[in-house]
């Protein structure tokens, strides 16, 4: 791979960014687990023609499941109104 690649998914309560870098190297910004959100919550959105949640962790392990994905300790920024 020779360019950076942006995945963006529907999270439910916002957006999840997934940046992949040249050196396989992956950066997700914002990720939310969607299924946080209750089946109600679910139903209500998709029959809203909202489009399909998605959850990161699934996502990333299936698109990216040739690669060895090693956690580290998150860095988190919080929005100064929260």
């Amino acid at each position: 791979m020779s360019e950076i690649t942006f995945h963006f998914l529907n999270v439910g309560k916002g957006n999840c960014t997934i940046i992949d870098f040249p050196s396989e190297r992956l950066s997700v910004i914002d990720i939310d687990d969607s299924r946080a959100i209750s089946a109600y919550e679910r139903t209500l959105m998709e029959k809203a023609g909202k489009a399909k949640l998605t959850n990161p962790i699934d996502y990333i392990a299936s698109e990216f499941a040739d690669r060895e994905i090693v956690p580290y300790d998150p860095y988190y920024i919080y929005h100064p109104y929260t």
